[in-house]
């Protein structure tokens, strides 16, 4: 991972905060690691590049994220900027996350072209 996609998505971490505002943002960067983990490894890291590869969204929300993500951290070292420099870039990062774990989570993963549906619970006792 490039030290600017790193430090949009993941700074800063809880040992480097200063103030209330910064803790604010160092448990939403955790959340988006956890998430990010949580997501690459449930479907695994191959899986999860074949499922990006295979559709032009996640694509584009990889691409964006990613290009945008390492641009943002690599011009801006300082956390309160970058807090706002990441805004754009964090809706396409985190739709990519939760599609991918949806897919995964599908019983019989569906084509990227159809919709994607929540698991139904069940709710007999």
């Amino acid at each position: 991972v490039p030290a600017g996609i790193n430090v949009t998505f993941f700074r800063p971490y809880l040992t480097e905060v200063s103030s209330s505002v910064q803790l604010v943002t160092a448990i939403e960067s955790l959340a988006v690691l956890v998430l990010t983990i949580i997501a690459v490894f449930s479907c695994g890291l191959i899986r999860s590049i074949k499922t990006i590869f295979s559709s032009s969204f996640l694509l584009f929300c990889f691409l964006f994220s990613m290009s945008y993500g390492f641009a943002a951290g690599f011009a801006s070292y300082n956390f309160g900027a970058l807090a706002r420099y990441k805004i754009p870039c964090m809706p396409f990062f985190l739709a990519l996350l939760v599609i991918l774990m949806l897919h995964r989570w599908q019983k019989k993963p569906a084509k990227l072209s159809e919709p994607l549906s929540l698991p139904k619970p069940n709710l007999e006792a």
